[in-house]
C-alpha cells in the first residue's frame, strides 16, 4: 500500500502499515530528511518517487531537449503566478520554492518545467547521469520510482535506456 508522504500529523497512525510513502522528487538533503522524519515515524517500507526524466546520449543534448520541450511562454509565466497565490498543497508549494531558489538542484534535478507550478520535477542528463541520480536516490530509501508521464510516448525509449544505463 502506498499513501503520500505528508505532513499531516494524521498519516502517523497509518505508516507502519504502509509497504511505501510515496514522494516527490526533490533534493537528496531535502528527500534524506523527509525519509528520515518518516522512519521515524514508523515507515519500514522505505519511499516511493514521483519524478520526470528527460534523457539523451550526453548531458547536453538532454538538456537542448528539455529547455525546447518546456520552453515556457508569458502566458505560462502569468499562470504560474495566479497558480502560485492559490495553492494549498504543501508539496506544491515547496516545488515552487524550490523552483525560485533555483530551477536546477543536486546535479541533473531539474524545475524548469513546472511551466504552471504543477509538473514534476524532471531528471535531465545523459543516460548515465540519470541512471547514477537514480542510484543515488535508492542509497536515500527510494525503493521504487514512479515515472511522471513524458510528453510524448517516444519518450520511453530514452527512460528505457537511463534505467539500464
Amino acid at each position: 500500500m502506498l499513501a503520500p508522504g505528508s505532513r499531516s500529523p494524521e498519516i502517523a497512525a497509518v505508516l507502519p502499515r504502509l509497504d511505501r510513502a510515496l514522494v516527490m522528487a526533490k533534493p537528496r538533503a531535502d528527500l534524506a530528511a523527509e525519509h528520515e522524519r518518516l522512519a521515524a515515524g514508523g515507515l519500514a517500507g522505505g519511499l516511493a518517487m514521483i519524478v520526470g526524466v528527460v534523457a539523451r546520449d550526453t548531458d547536453e543534448l538532454a538538456w537542448e531537449t528539455a529547455e525546447r520541450r518546456y520552453a515556457a511562454t508569458r502566458r505560462d509565466a502569468l499562470t504560474r503566478r495566479l497558480f502560485a497565490r492559490q495553492v494549498t498543497s504543501s508539496q506544491h508549494r515547496a516545488n515552487i520554492e524550490l523552483a525560485e531558489a533555483g530551477v536546477l538542484h543536486d546535479e541533473c534535478l531539474w524545475y524548469g518545467a513546472g511551466r504552471v507550478g504543477i509538473d514534476c520535477p524532471k531528471l535531465v542528463g545523459s543516460y548515465k547521469t540519470v541512471a547514477a541520480a537514480l542510484d543515488g536516490y535508492r542509497e536515500l530509501g527510494v525503493r521504487t520510482v514512479v515515472l511522471d508521464l513524458p510528453y510524448e510516448p517516444a519518450e520511453y525509449e530514452h527512460i528505457a535506456k537511463a534505467l539500464d544505463a
